[in-house]
């Protein structure tokens, strides 16, 4: 997942093709007011688009103090309905 968010219509049409998983760095991840790392509105939008296709997300490489990428996902980005092994399986 890229820093910068392409287009509206690109991302459709990563929507239509078929992904498979995706790449997150923790670059994309910036530190909210008490520190701990949080994903950009727009990008929970588009991972939580693509976490309801089923896709993958494979975690790059990590921040300082957070144990497990999983945790760090869910608290940012997951809603109710997905767990952590869909996010970091």
């Amino acid at each position: 997942m890229p820093h910068e968010l392409p287009a509206p219509a690109e991302v459709e049409r990563w929507v239509g093709e078929p992904v498979k998983a995706l790449a997150l760095p923790a670059s994309v991840f910036t530190r909210n007011r008490k520190g701990f790392p949080v994903l950009p509105k727009g990008h929970q939008e588009l991972l939580s688009r693509f976490l309801q296709l089923g896709v993958q997300v494979r975690w790059l490489s990590g921040f300082e103090g957070v144990e497990h990428s999983s945790d760090l996902l869910m608290s940012c980005c997951a809603g109710p309905s997905v767990n952590a092994s869909q996010l970091c399986a």
